[in-house]
């Protein structure tokens, strides 16, 4: 006659590698998933890179050498800087920078209020004429047309991100 312990471990036998192979397979995407996720940080990081370096190099050519005007180029030299990043080996995508209303744009950014106005003028002001917080206000009627800044809108709508998850999931097992 066979003891209950002795019929029990011999229907456990094998349940182990059952239960490693489901397992391996949920870390294998979990895995994945970490993998996935970190990687989409990274373009995003190099897309906003991009906008930040097409930024600053349109802010820095934002006024004539004189100061007596905004510099109408300021758009071209902030798109050409966009595009000569890459994400994941890639060139970013920048549309429409001629008319002052697309992806690049030149206006006023507001400290306190952490507001960004598009401005087409190409008047420099005299800003001795102004405190600071009249310069900071976004309302043009206030700061007179203040130009300080540039801003840039990057993106990768043609070539998204590449993940690996489903690339994962779509392995098919062959026995």
């Amino acid at each position: 006659m066979f003891k209950y312990s002795e019929l029990f471990k011999k229907k456990q036998k094998g349940a182990v590698v059952v239960l490693v192979a489901i397992l391996l397979i949920v870390f294998l995407g979990m895995a994945a998933l970490a993998i996935d996720v970190y990687h989409l940080f990274v373009v995003r990081n190099e897309l906003q890179n991009a906008a930040d370096a097409a930024a600053l190099a349109g802010a820095r050519e934002l006024y004539l050498d004189d100061g007596s005007a905004i510099n109408p180029n300021a758009n071209t030299i902030a798109y050409n800087t966009a595009l000569q990043n890459l994400s994941e080996k890639i060139a970013v995508e920048v549309n429409d920078y001629s008319s002052n209303s697309g992806d690049v744009q030149r206006g006023h950014w507001s400290f306190s209020a952490e507001r960004f106005d598009a401005n087409d003028s190409l008047s420099a002001i005299a800003i001795g004429n102004y405190t600071t917080e009249d310069l900071d206000n976004p309302d043009p009627s206030i700061n007179g047309g203040f130009i300080n800044a540039v801003k840039v809108v990057v993106r990768r709508q043609d070539k998204p991100a590449a993940s690996f998850l489903p690339r994962f999931l779509a392995l098919k097992i062959s026995a």
